[in-house]
């Protein structure tokens, strides 16, 4: 059963003040639900990206926005995906906030086995879904983040903190506490 919409949402482990640290969220957000995405058999119509400050700090400026970037075409491309989303967060972006969170949308999702074209389409370059197919297939042979776009080579600096996370006692085998 193919999934309608995929959303992911984070907050970071530091407020964020910076452009260049919100694109490197975004991007990260991006490809990651793009590989799913590819992975699932479908391309994306729309992405909506959302930015907000820490609703907690009411000694800080408070700011909210969003975006939404709807393709003349569904693409599963995700230099499109990750150029749309910059163009919008240059213009929604505000210096003087310290942002919190970030989640990406993407919605109106179809199936490969099905393409609604326009008057004006064009076939989409081979080369470009080759070249993603290509990324995928690295990433999922070695590790998610083998191959990456240069907009996600990350400091740490958004993201998450874990340091009081519970151990995975169900999901890995090195959580598991010995007996002796």
């Amino acid at each position: 059963d193919d999934k309608k919409q995929i959303m992911t949402s984070r907050s970071f482990g530091e407020m964020v003040e910076d452009i260049d640290d919100l694109k490197e969220a975004i991007t990260y957000f991006c490809t990651r639900w793009w590989e799913k995405l590819r992975k699932q058999g479908s391309r994306a119509s729309t992405l909506s990206v959302f930015i907000k400050s820490n609703k907690y700090r009411e000694d800080l400026s408070q700011y909210w926005q969003s975006f939404s970037v709807t393709f003349p075409v569904p693409t599963d491309n995700t230099f499109e995906l990750i150029n749309g989303a910059f163009i919008w967060l240059e213009k929604i972006f505000r210096k003087w906030i310290k942002y919190k969170k970030a989640w990406i949308l993407l919605w109106w999702l179809e199936s490969w086995d099905f393409q609604q074209v326009t008057l004006f389409w064009e076939q989409s370059d081979p080369g470009k879904k080759k070249l993603m197919e290509t990324l995928d297939r690295l990433n999922s042979k070695h590790w998610s983040g083998t191959m990456m776009f240069a907009s996600q080579w990350f400091d740490n600096k958004w993201w998450m903190r874990c340091d009081n996370k519970s151990p995975m006692y169900m999901h890995r085998w090195n959580c598991v506490p010995e007996c002796r």
